[in-house]
């Protein structure tokens, strides 16, 4: 069987074309069949699944510079791209965190291969706003993992009543008044010094 291509829309694979080399240099190919070799050239789209569920298998997988890798993440699954043989990297890694009840941390393997080599160019990821994210790959898997933001600590909040900031305002309280007993003492003292310095003249 000859090669195919794809060039613009939309291909779904839900059954078999794994004995035709795929070269996508436009549109998306997505589904949960099996694939052959597939070249992912500039301007082409691969996502793994439908609506953001199951498996795409393919024999081989080069994505070039200027492609995408796009996939949206559910609390309960990933879509996954199973790899039989070699995944090649590069392009833009797209993915997206889908609203919902997650545990943290959460992991999702989105790639499977026998061998994984290359980088992404350019990688995407848009997260929920109160989570965070990172990558998790060894030499034939590749993983997200996402974990709910810290509550950021206050540094700059006010001592609880009974605690050191109020042992600290009793002290400077007591300060204040010390100060003016003594101020008040010297204060007469040197008067009384100066009345008899004036009755002495």
């Amino acid at each position: 069987m000859g090669a195919s291509s794809v060039s613009a829309g939309t291909l779904t694979v839900n059954g078999s074309i794994q004995n035709s080399p795929l070269n996508i240099s436009g549109g998306i190919v997505n589904g949960t069949g099996t694939l052959g070799s597939v070249e992912v050239a500039s301007g082409g789209t691969l996502t793994p699944g439908n609506s953001g569920v199951g498996t795409l298998v393919a024999g081989d997988v080069t994505f070039d510079s200027g492609s995408t890798f796009s996939f949206q993440v559910a609390p309960s699954s990933t879509p996954l791209l199973s790899v039989t043989n070699a995944a090649t990297l590069g392009g833009t890694l797209s993915i997206t965190q889908n609203s919902g009840s997650y545990t943290s941390p959460s992991q999702y393997t989105f790639l499977t291969a026998g061998s994984i080599s290359g980088t992404f160019g350019t990688i995407t990821v848009n997260a929920l706003p109160n989570f965070n994210y990172r990558f998790e790959n060894s030499a034939t898997t590749l993983s997200i993992i996402f974990e709910e933001k810290s509550p950021a600590s206050d540094n700059t909040s006010s001592p609880s009543p009974g605690g050191w900031g109020c042992a600290l305002q009793a002290s400077q309280e007591n300060f204040n008044f010390v100060f003016l007993i003594y101020s008040s003492v010297l204060f007469f003292f040197l008067l009384f010094l100066m009345r008899r310095t004036f009755k002495k003249d």
